[in-house]
């Protein structure tokens, strides 16, 4: 399927405020198809790592910079004429919720836009010092400060960033996290641009923990 897999993940460390790109080896393209499938075999890798560093998962607490957050797209997502090409997937490998894998399948068109970028998901681990949120503009994600952001309800955080950046709805997409994320609220939910809501598994606390207020992402349209 032509622009189905691009075999790219982003993969974004808060505490270092490094963003890289991550290959995705070629024997996991041909076994792990789809965002659920992906994320999950990243995080067993996660695992097998904090293991060998002494950290036993199933004790962490879900509020530790250790603890994942992923979004992943699956080889339909953003594709035109298929079936719901908009959902995409997210987890974290331990919800603040039920103590277990956080995992929330969200529509919208945020899945479509990362597509459109170029990748297939986003890592993300660590933890920010100070309010963040992340940039995807044409291609090129950044660690912009959120300062100025944070407090501010969804909507009110979606205008906001088509002003600072100068771009329309139509070309631009926001995950975004309310007060109750950032409060750590046990039934938060994360925004999808206004349309797609995540449940509280992979609440708005798993974005609030790591003091991240929202994915932003601008693409060309075509």
């Amino acid at each position: 399927m032509k622009n189905g897999i691009m075999g790219k993940y982003l993969k974004v460390n808060l505490t270092n405020k490094t963003v890289d790109i991550m290959q995705v080896p070629e024997k996991y393209l041909k076994k792990y198809w789809g965002g659920q499938a992906m994320s999950t075999r990243f995080i067993w890798d996660q695992i097998k790592i904090l293991e060998q560093r002494g950290i036993n998962t199933a004790k962490m607490d879900a509020f530790s910079p250790d603890n994942l957050l992923i979004i992943g797209t699956g080889p339909g997502t953003g594709i035109a004429g298929f079936p719901s090409p908009g959902r995409h997937h997210v987890m974290t490998i331990k919800s603040p919720l039920t103590g277990s894998i956080g995992s929330a399948n969200t529509g919208g068109k945020f899945g479509a836009f990362l597509k459109r970028a170029g990748f297939d998901g986003i890592v993300i681990e660590g933890k920010a010092s100070k309010p963040v949120y992340l940039a995807g503009i044409n291609g090129k994600m950044t660690i912009e400060d959120a300062s100025s952001l944070w407090g501010l309800t969804c909507g009110q955080c979606d205008a906001k960033l088509q002003e600072m950046h100068e771009e329309s709805g139509f070309n631009l997409s926001v995950a975004c996290i309310g007060p109750a994320g950032e409060h750590l609220s046990p039934i938060s939910q994360l925004l999808m641009m206004r349309i797609g809501l995540l449940d509280a598994q992979v609440s708005e606390r798993s974005w609030g923990l790591k003091i991240l207020k929202q994915l932003l992402l601008v693409v060309p349209l075509k």
